[in-house]
C-alpha cells in the first residue's frame, strides 16, 4: 500500500476552545510524490476519519493574499470537505486560481506591486477557479456536516453550527510548525476582517467589490460584534507585524493600496509611513471609531524603530481577547495515510 503524508489537527479541543472539524493539511509536493492528484487526494484524505473534515492543500512554492492585501507564502492550491470517509463530487472540492503575474493586474490591483519585490519567482494563487466554482457567493466547499468556508478560513460543522476561524496565516502557522494565538475574536478582529481591498477571484471576496478604506461589512457600530464571539486561530503578533512591515516598505499605502485595518494603520502611524487618510470612507471610520480607533488615536502613536515594532507588536497589534499562545507541536498530529 502507498502512503501520503498529513498534518492534522483533531476536532475538539484546541487551546482551551472547540475546534468543530478535524482539519488535515497536505503539501502538493508530497501529494506529487505519492502520484495523486488534487481530487484524488482529497479523497484519500477523507478516509483517514469517518467524522466530518476540512481538508487543504499547501503549495510552498506559492504565494497568496490575506484579507489586508498582504502577500504570504506557501498559499493553498485547493480545498475540501468530506464526511463519512467521502467528499462530495459536485460541492466537495475545490482547486483555487492561479494568477499570471502581468502589468496589468498590478495596475489593477495595486497590492501586487509587493510581488516581485519580496516573493520573485513564487506563483500566486487566490479563492477558487472560476472553471470549478459551484456556489455563486461563498469560496466554500461541504460534504456532510463539513463546511469549509471562505477559503479554508472558516469552518463549521453544519448540523450543530459550530465555528471556527482560521485566518491564512493562522492556519499556515500550524502548517509550518510555528506558535499560534487561540481566542476569541473580540471586537477588533471582527471590524478588521471587513477592512478589505478590491481584488479579483479573492480568497475572501471573489469580486472587486470593496475599495481599499472603505468596508465591506458597512455594519456601523455593529460590526464589531459579526464576529466577535467565535473562536479564532491566528499566527503570533509579531510575524503578522513582520508581514505588514514589510509590506509598507515596498511603499504600499493602507487606504489605497492595501486595507485600512487598524493593525495596518497601526504600524504605518509607528514607521512614519504614508496612510490615503483621504480615501478612508465615512462608514469605514464608524466603524473604526466603534473600537477606539479614532483618527486621535493614531496621531497619538508614538514613532517606533522597526525592531521596537517587533518587541512590542504584542501590545501594538490589536484584537482577539483571552488569547492564549500554543505550539503548533501540542495540536498538529504528523500522520501517514495508506491508500
Amino acid at each position: 500500500m502507498a502512503k501520503i503524508k498529513a498534518r492534522v489537527v483533531p476536532e475538539g479541543n484546541i487551546g482551551g476552545l472547540y475546534n468543530p472539524l478535524t482539519l488535515i493539511l497536505l503539501d502538493a509536493d508530497d501529494v506529487k510524490a505519492a502520484g495523486l492528484d488534487y481530487e484524488q487526494a482529497m479523497k484519500v484524505a477523507a478516509t483517514y476519519t469517518d467524522g466530518p473534515c476540512g481538508i487543504d492543500i499547501y503549495d510552498r512554492n506559492t504565494i497568496t493574499t490575506t484579507s489586508d492585501g498582504l502577500l504570504a507564502e506557501c498559499g493553498m492550491v485547493a480545498i475540501g470537505a468530506s464526511d463519512q470517509g467521502l467528499v462530495n463530487p459536485k460541492y466537495g472540492w475545490l482547486p483555487m486560481y492561479e494568477e499570471p503575474y502581468t502589468e496589468e493586474i498590478v495596475k489593477e490591483e495595486p497590492n501586487l506591486k509587493a510581488w516581485q519585490m519580496l516573493y520573485p519567482g513564487y506563483r500566486l494563487v487566490k479563492g477558487p477557479s472560476p472553471d470549478y466554482k459551484k456556489l455563486p457567493v461563498h469560496n466554500a466547499v461541504m460534504t456532510g456536516k463539513a463546511g469549509n468556508n471562505n477559503s479554508a478560513s472558516e469552518i463549521m460543522n453544519l448540523v450543530t453550527m459550530k465555528e471556527m476561524l482560521f485566518p491564512f496565516l493562522g492556519l499556515r502557522s500550524l502548517f509550518w510548525g510555528d506558535d499560534v494565538r487561540i481566542g476569541h475574536a473580540g471586537p477588533v478582529f471582527s471590524v478588521s476582517i471587513g477592512m478589505m481591498f478590491p481584488e479579483r477571484y479573492g480568497r475572501i471576496s471573489y469580486f472587486p467589490t470593496c475599495e481599499s478604506g472603505n468596508t465591506l461589512h458597512n455594519s456601523g457600530a455593529f460590526a464589531q460584534t459579526l464576529k466577535k464571539d467565535l473562536p479564532c486561530v491566528t499566527c503570533t503578533k509579531k510575524m503578522f507585524a513582520g508581514y505588514i512591515i514589510r509590506h509598507l516598505n515596498c511603499g504600499l499605502v493602507p487606504a489605497r493600496d492595501i486595507a485600512c485595518a487598524p493593525s495596518i494603520l497601526t504600524l504605518a502611524c509607528c514607521m512614519g509611513k504614508e496612510i490615503a487618510w483621504e480615501r478612508i470612507t465615512d462608514r469605514a471610520w464608524v466603524e473604526l471609531d466603534s473600537v477606539g480607533f479614532t483618527r486621535e488615536y493614531f496621531d497619538s502613536l508614538p514613532r517606533l524603530t522597526e525592531e521596537e515594532i517587533l518587541e512590542r507588536a504584542d501590545e501594538l497589534i490589536p484584537g482577539m481577547e483571552d488569547a492564549v499562545t500554543v505550539k503548533a507541536a501540542d495540536i498538529v498530529l504528523d500522520v501517514e495515510i495508506e491508500f
